[in-house]
């Protein structure tokens, strides 16, 4: 098999060797292309793919000097993640996706109010070399621009009725550690998460490629302690970034993107299992099969709507409720013992519970005056988040207190605590 580097240095040599007359030629014949698309009340999807799905090419820092090769360090809040038990190879789980949809949108006319979008993509030159890859940001932007957008505008046309698709980086979303994410805005706090992604230049890529990809089919997954994460492998830390944004995010599709390699990456509801597509060494096609992972998540999550307004759908619903329910309390009754144990020991502060681990932040600075409640208080009204932490409020009452969390707990269930009126919390 052809090296992905070398397929992306193939084009920039191609574009570098073609004379002015002839990158003439070829634009013209792109942009005529684009306007005829657009003109025609019978464009379709499967037209608009056929332009996009050739990718412009990007110079490699494989092929640069003094890039770095290091990958992203294990943040604390992955160090309390549930385990990850497995990573399956589905190689060609994708590409059907993309063979079943075909008939489809060949045959789907796009609404004439969705082209202008879409047309600003295709008139795009699909040869012109997209700069040098010196560090992720520009791994990013080459892929939410010349990926990313185009197969949203695409899903957003064939679901007009749903509400409008969004891709943008991460930290658009509630400060949490990413990439890129493709997602809804929603009455619920971070909207609706339909892809998380995680973005890697192509110097990292190749020197952890190896690693990274031998960890499928091993069971169990290698997922280290918390205490062990810190010096974990680069290719298990890569596979614990993935997994901690699925997580985090409540996402069951993912993608691992690289200049020279892409993975498709899916899980089931509930599952600690990941399934995953072979590697792709060819970003040719990526805009087809980028949009066929949107609108898989997509529908799958009006499957879980339409299966939840069934009986069993329902009968399901209240046996989570109540299971959830009782959960709740022995987890409360458990952070109550701890809480009296630390008041009994002469320290106050807040236990918060993540992923099954009972943290105890203790008090180290006070905000705002006020008096010690007699009794311990749940913490789980949002108030606000800001660079290093969050605020939470208690719930509505006569006593209301708040504090500040550090972000590393952005995403615990339980906060509940014996502190002051307006506490910081000690972070480790």
């Amino acid at each position: 098999m052809e090296k992905t580097s070398d397929i992306s240095y193939d084009k920039v040599r191609r574009r570098q060797a073609m004379s002015q007359d002839q990158v003439r030629h070829h634009t013209e014949g792109q942009v005529n292309a684009a306007l005829a698309w657009f003109s025609n009340p019978q464009g379709t999807i499967a037209q608009a793919l056929e332009l996009l799905d050739t990718v412009p090419p990007l110079v490699s820092v494989s092929r640069l000097e003094s890039v770095s090769t290091a990958t992203k360090g294990i943040s604390e809040a992955e160090k309390v993640l549930p385990p990850l038990r497995r990573v399956t190879m589905m190689a060609d789980w994708i590409d059907n996706q993309v063979d079943e949809r075909k008939p489809a949108l060949s045959t789907l006319v796009v609404e004439q109010r969705y082209k202008s979008n879409i047309l600003s993509h295709l008139l795009r030159s699909r040869i012109e070399i997209q700069g040098e890859e010196f560090n992720e940001k520009i791994t990013d932007d080459f892929h939410l621009h010349q990926i990313l957008v185009p197969a949203v505008e695409l899903a957003q046309a064939i679901r007009p009725e749903a509400d409008p698709i969004t891709a943008s980086p991460a930290h658009n979303q509630a400060n949490i550690t990413g990439d890129l994410l493709v997602y809804t805005k929603g009455k619920r706090e971070r909207g609706y998460i339909w892809v998380a992604i995680e973005d890697k230049t192509s110097s990292v890529f190749a020197k952890h490629q190896d690693e990274f990809l031998g960890l499928i089919h091993v069971d169990p997954f290698p997922f280290p302690k918390p205490s062990e994460m810190d010096s974990a492998p680069a290719g298990v830390r890569m596979w614990i970034q993935i997994w901690g944004q699925m997580v985090t995010y409540d996402a069951y599709f993912a993608k691992v993107f690289s200049p020279i390699g892409v993975l498709y990456i899916q899980r089931q509801s509930n599952s600690d299992e990941l399934l995953v597509s072979r590697l792709y060494d060819n970003l040719d096609g990526e805009v087809s099969r980028t949009l066929n992972l949107i609108l898989e998540a997509c529908e799958q999550a009006d499957r879980i709507a339409t299966q939840a307004l069934t009986i069993p759908g329902r009968v399901n619903r209240i046996h989570r409720l109540v299971h959830d329910f009782i959960l709740n309390l022995l987890n409360i009754c458990f952070l109550l013992l701890l809480l009296l144990f630390r008041l009994w020991a002469g320290r106050r502060g807040v236990y918060i519970l993540q992923y099954g681990h009972a943290t105890f932040l203790p008090v180290i600075k006070g905000t705002v005056g006020g008096t010690v409640p007699l009794l311990p208080t749940v913490f789980m009204k949002w108030l606000g988040e800001g660079a290093t932490g969050f605020a939470l409020g208690s719930l509505s009452g006569t006593r209301r207190t708040f504090l500040t969390v550090p972000v590393a707990f952005r995403m615990s269930p339980l906060y509940m605590g014996l502190c002051p009126m307006g506490q910081q919390l000690e972070s480790s």
